[in-house]
């Protein structure tokens, strides 16, 4: 049985309900993820140049810049991210070529904008994710993430919901989880974050039943004093959805 609070369901109910598309976009997304107790970076999104000067300056740099759009699932496949940006002038730059990146794009996908997000610094990249399996049903994954992670195929999952004790389980079952705890005199990495993203995840997909597809949060960076995800994507179960909500 889910532990989620009354409002995380209540924002999950909001989000399926107004959801358009295939999957929703990382804004969208990480607001879902937060909802559910699960830390994400300081970000806004921008429509113009200007207005990613701005956030740039309140979040303070370095910053990264991220295509926004639900149509495009795969961000860097299409150069629709920029990493490492110092000053006011990379912003405009990171702005302006992700935006003419994207006019170029044969399927003419629809721009939400730009998100411009704090860059975090991570001692350790994970995956933490969950999805619906055609055997266990709802199921939460963990492992080492980041780019290499086809290639890695170090991932294990576990039945949701789950509790926080079963969540360390999982992570036990893993060689990213060795190096969570520290390994070859590293000190110990903040594996309660963790845990909640997790726990939390496991929730989130007890109470969406079948309506949620996956959920894919690559890269979980996470270092001796926090975890924070930096990417996040929801792919949504349609046709689960609408007959969910009557639609």
């Amino acid at each position: 049985m889910s532990s989620s609070s009354a409002s995380a369901r209540a924002t999950l109910e909001r989000t399926l309900k107004s959801a358009k598309g295939p999957a929703l976009d990382e804004v969208a997304s990480k607001k879902l993820l937060k909802a559910y107790g699960i830390p994400v970076s300081k970000e806004e999104i921008a429509q113009t140049a200007t207005d990613a000067v701005k956030i740039a300056r309140k979040i303070g740099f370095p910053v990264v810049a991220k295509v926004v759009s639900a149509e495009i699932l795969h961000k860097s496949d299409i150069g629709g991210v920029v990493l490492n940006i110092n000053s006011a002038a990379a912003v405009r730059k990171a702005f302006n070529d992700i935006t003419a990146r994207v006019k170029k794009l044969r399927n003419k996908p629809k721009l939400e904008g730009v998100l411009i997000a704090q860059q975090v610094k991570g001692e350790l990249e994970l995956v933490v994710g969950a999805a619906l399996d055609a055997e266990m049903g709802p199921a939460v994954l963990f492992g080492t993430g980041g780019v290499d992670i086809e290639l890695v195929k170090d991932v294990a999952l576990a039945g949701a919901p789950l509790d926080a004790s079963e969540a360390r389980e999982l992570i036990g079952r893993t060689r990213a989880g060795v190096k969570l705890r520290g390994y070859r005199g590293k000190p110990a990495l903040h594996e309660a974050s963790v845990v909640k993203a997790l726990v939390g995840l496991s929730n989130m997909m007890a109470d969406a039943g079948t309506r949620i597809a996956s959920v894919d949060v690559n890269p979980f960076l996470v270092n001796a004093r926090t975890g924070v995800a930096v990417d996040g994507l929801v792919v949504l179960n349609k046709s689960a959805a609408k007959s969910a909500t009557g639609h």
